[in-house]
């Protein structure tokens, strides 16, 4: 089909112009342009790489940073409101938590201080994001009957584990680890040996956190 413009149009050769766009469009793309477009598209894609990466794992720290705050603060609220009431049964002396699962109960009348709130204190389990697509629960655990020189750190993945003498605290595991490296307070012998980097973006340790 021909357009045809008015005549005082037709001095700039418009009618050609269009005529000559409709072609190159009826024609489709040639295989040039088709390699230009997915050299363009691929670089777009390769250097966004980065950037979806460094999004990625800083919302994993911040994940990571909420969790072990929450859980440290649901730890000293279960231990302000909890008495000192010993239980055999699950070798507690003193008022720490059992277990992290713990947190999301209330404390039983029976060793729940007088007027005191007796929680739940967490209203989820802490998930690792770092591991898993969509997290897991492992995590390293210190009881409460060790001391800061001789703390030992045990992996758990159990929330529902009941720790001896209560949970006192908990730290970052990276995927790599196992329970045949035990990790001590300061300085564990074994990080440097996992893949994962451990070292966060603004350039602390995640097991300083």
């Amino acid at each position: 089909m021909r357009i045809v413009f008015p005549n005082f149009f037709r001095k700039a050769n418009l009618n050609d112009a269009v005529d000559q766009s409709l072609r190159y469009f009826r024609s489709g793309f040639t295989l040039v342009e088709i390699v230009v477009v997915l050299v363009i598209f691929s670089a777009i894609v390769y250097f966004s790489l980065p950037t979806i990466e460094f999004i990625d794992r800083h919302g994993k720290e911040i994940q990571l940073k909420v969790a072990l705050q929450e859980t440290r603060e649901a730890i000293d609220k279960y231990r302000e409101a909890r008495n000192s009431v010993t239980d055999s049964t699950l070798n507690l002396v003193g008022s720490y938590p059992p277990s992290i699962a713990s947190l999301l109960d209330e404390i039983p009348p029976a060793y729940c201080k007088s007027g005191a709130n007796p929680g739940p204190f967490l209203a989820n389990l802490p998930l690792n994001y770092f591991i898993g697509k969509f997290g897991l629960f492992k995590w390293y655990l210190r009881s409460a009957g060790t001391t800061p020189d001789t703390s030992q750190w045990g992996l758990s993945y159990d929330p529902k584990a009941i720790i001896s003498y209560g949970v006192y605290d908990i730290k970052f595991a990276p995927e790599e680890a196992t329970d045949s490296l035990p990790f001590r307070t300061d300085a564990p012998p074994a990080w440097n040996n996992f893949n994962l980097a451990t070292t966060s973006l603004d350039g602390s340790n995640y097991w300083d956190w």
